[in-house]
């Protein structure tokens, strides 16, 4: 599966397709915000692609501790960080301090990852590796 796949590949379930919408829908784009005469400010989207990551994996958390036999409540959590997940690494940092906020957070899923994995996580690590090499890569080239 190429890195351009895992960004286009099919919602897996109407949950899941609601859930990045929701999300898409709180992005930010990457926009020009003025700071001071003649200065502009750069937002990075990957900075709110990881928040929302962070807040949907909280949710999860959240839902198998206060309520872990609502199956629903679980599922929905579930589905809303696999679509978070999918959102960061189809994010693409634009400046080098996203870049490095990428890298932190690539570090903290495959620390998670190797302690708590499952069977179908080789593809989130695939994900997560093309994601920061797709990035550095358009980074070098807008330095170039």
């Amino acid at each position: 599966m190429s890195k351009a796949d895992n960004c286009t590949t099919p919602i897996r379930s109407r949950r899941a397709f609601l859930a990045s919408m929701s999300i898409a829908a709180a992005m930010p784009t990457v926009a020009a915000v003025p700071a001071t005469a003649g200065a502009v400010l750069v937002v990075d989207p990957i900075f709110a692609a990881i928040e929302e990551f962070r807040r949907a994996d909280a949710a999860v958390i959240a839902a198998f501790d206060v309520v872990p036999e609502d199956d629903d409540l679980t599922e929905n959590a579930l589905c809303r960080r696999d679509a978070a997940h999918d959102l960061v690494v189809c994010t693409r940092p634009t400046t080098p301090t996203g870049l490095g906020a990428l890298t932190t957070w690539a570090r903290e899923r495959m620390d998670w990852l190797r302690k708590y994995g499952t069977s179908f996580e080789p593809d989130k690590l695939y994900a997560i590796s093309a994601a920061i090499d797709d990035a550095i890569k358009a980074l070098i080239g807008r330095l170039a």
